[in-house]
C-alpha cells in the first residue's frame, strides 16, 4: 500500500509550490505538492503514472497551465474513482506537459486513455521505472546543491546582464558568499576551515534583526578572488553547502565582488590640494550613482520575480481548490462589488468604500488550508489602488487581475503570458492585440472577456 495511505488521508493538506528550473539546458516550470516530498525523496511510493501532453501553444504558457491544470485535476477525479491516487505534480518545457500521479497500485491504460480521448490534445502515458522515477525525484525534489546550481545559473545571468556583458564575456573575478549562523563561537570554527579552502573573510561579523533572527541570528562574508563562470560558482557553492553540513548555519547566496570593489591608491603626502579634493569627491559621486542605479536596477527585477513567483502561487491554489471542490472559489452575490480586494477602490460598484477586503479573505476559502496566506504586490498602494489583485468568479469559471501595476521600471512585457487581453487597449478581448497594457491576468477560459 502506498506510504499509509489512509494515515495521510486525514492529516493531508495540500502545499503546491510553483518555480523554473534548468534541466539538461532547457528551461522547465515546475509545480509540485510539497506535502509529499519526504516520502517521495525517501523512495516510499506505489505505482507512478506519467501523462504527457503536448502543448499546443507553448509561448502562451500561462494560458497553457490553466487548461492542462483542469484537464490533471479532472484525470485525478477519475483515476480517484478507481484506486486511492494522489497528483503530486507537473513539470512544463520543451513543448510538453508531464503530469505525475502516486497510485497505489496500477490501474488499466483503457480507464486513462477513454478519459484523455475528450481533451482534443496529442497525448501519452506510461508507468514510471527507477529511470523515469529518477527524473522525477530529481526535477520535482532537488537537492540543496540542484537548487543551488539553478540559482547559480539565474543569478550569474542577471550579473552579465548587470554589467553590460554578452553570455560568453568574462566578468572581473571575486565572488562573496553569505552565511547565517546561531552561534559566533561556531563561526571561529567554520572560518577555520573555510579558510583551508581558500576563502576570507570580508569586513565583520554582522547581527541581523529577521525572522530568522532567534534561530540564526548573525552572518557573515566570505570571498574568495576567483573566476566568476558557473563551474567556479558551482563548485564554491557545493563546498560551503557540505561545510555547513556540521554546524547550524545556513547558506544565503552569493554576489559578485568584481563590479561592487574599488580601489584607489593615492600617493603618500603631507595633504591634499582644493583640486585633488575636489576630483575625488566628483569620482565618489559619480561612483555612488552608479551603485544607486544598479541598486535600483536590481530591486526592480527582484520585485517583478516576486510578482510572478504570486501569481504562479495563486493559480496553482486555486486549481487545487478546483480539484476539491468542483468549482473556483465564489465571490459571494452580497459583495458590494464586482471584484474582491485589497485596494478599496474597486471592491464597491460605486467606489465609495474607504477599506478593501483582509488579504486573506480577497479570495475566499483559499486561506489557510490551499496556501498559508494571501500574497501582496510588491508595489501594491492601497491609497493610490494601484498594483492590486482583483478577483471574482461564479464558481464555473474566474479571474485574477495584478491590475494598475504601478512601479518604477516595470514593464508588462516582462511576463507577456499574463498580459490581460481584455485590457490591452486592443478590440479582441480573447487574445493580445493592443499595445496599451494595464493588467495581467490569469483566469479560466470563460473568464478571458471579464
Amino acid at each position: 500500500m502506498l506510504f499509509g495511505l489512509i494515515g495521510v488521508k486525514k492529516t493531508y493538506k495540500p502545499n503546491w509550490i510553483s518555480f523554473e528550473k534548468i534541466v539538461d539546458d532547457k528551461p522547465y516550470s515546475v509545480t509540485v505538492d510539497t506535502c509529499h516530498t519526504d516520502l517521495v525523496v525517501q523512495k516510499t511510493y506505489g505505482t507512478v503514472l506519467v501523462v504527457t501532453i503536448k502543448l499546443e501553444h507553448p509561448e502562451a504558457m500561462a494560458k497553457e497551465q490553466q487548461t492542462i491544470n483542469e484537464i490533471a485535476n479532472d484525470l485525478q477525479d477519475t483515476i480517484k474513482s478507481f484506486v486511492h491516487s494522489f497528483y503530486i505534480g507537473s513539470v512544463y518545457g520543451d513543448g510538453n506537459a508531464l503530469l505525475y500521479y502516486t497510485l497505489e497500485q496500477g490501474i488499466e491504460d483503457s480507464i486513462v486513455l477513454e478519459f484523455l480521448t475528450h481533451t482534443k490534445r496529442t497525448y501519452a502515458i506510461n508507468w514510471a521505472d527507477d529511470a523515469g522515477w529518477t527524473f522525477i525525484k530529481n526535477t520535482l525534489y532537488p537537492s540543496k546543491k540542484e537548487t543551488q546550481h539553478t540559482i547559480n545559473t539565474q543569478m550569474l545571468e542577471f550579473v552579465k546582464i548587470e554589467h553590460g556583458k554578452k553570455s560568453d564575456d568574462p566578468l572581473p573575478p571575486g565572488i562573496a558568499h553569505t552565511i547565517f549562523f546561531k552561534d559566533p563561537m561556531q563561526k571561529l570554527k567554520l572560518l577555520e576551515e573555510l579558510k583551508a579552502c581558500g576563502y576570507s573573510q570580508i569586513g565583520q561579523t554582522m547581527t541581523v534583526k529577521s525572522k530568522d533572527e532567534e534561530a540564526l541570528p548573525f552572518y557573515m562574508e566570505v570571498g574568495k578572488n576567483s573566476a566568476l563562470d558557473i563551474d567556479t560558482i558551482n563548485k564554491q557553492t557545493d563546498e560551503i553547502i557540505d561545510l555547513l553540513e556540521k554546524y547550524t548555519a545556513r547558506y544565503d547566496g552569493w554576489q559578485a565582488m568584481g563590479g561592487s570593489i574599488v580601489s584607489v591608491v593615492l600617493p603618500i603626502q603631507e595633504g591634499f590640494t582644493l583640486i585633488e579634493l575636489l576630483v575625488v569627491i566628483a569620482i565618489i559621486g559619480i561612483l555612488a550613482s552608479v551603485i544607486l542605479a544598479s541598486l535600483n536596477s536590481a530591486r526592480e527585477k527582484a520585485r517583478n520575480a516576486v510578482r510572478i513567483a504570486n501569481i504562479h502561487t495563486i493559480q496553482t491554489a486555486i486549481s487545487a481548490y478546483y480539484a476539491d471542490h468542483g468549482s473556483y472559489p465564489i465571490t459571494p452575490t452580497t459583495d458590494p462589488g464586482w471584484w474582491r480586494s485589497q485596494c478599496p477602490y474597486w471592491t464597491s460598484y460605486d467606489h465609495s468604500l474607504t477599506t478593501g477586503y483582509a488579504a486573506d479573505d480577497v479570495i475566499p476559502g483559499l486561506v489557510p488550508e490551499y496556501m498559508p496566506s494571501f500574497p501582496d504586490d510588491p508595489a501594491m498602494n492601497t491609497v493610490a489602488d494601484t498594483s492590486c489583485y482583483l478577483y471574482h468568479s461564479d464558481g464555473t469559471d474566474y479571474v485574477l487581475l495584478d491590475h494598475n501595476i504601478s512601479d518604477p521600471g516595470f514593464s508588462y512585457n516582462s511576463f507577456p503570458q499574463f498580459i490581460d487581453p481584455a485590457r490591452d487597449g486592443g478590440t479582441d478581448c480573447t487574445k493580445v492585440d493592443g499595445t496599451a497594457v494595464w493588467s495581467w491576468k490569469i483566469y479560466s477560459p470563460g473568464g478571458a472577456c471579464w
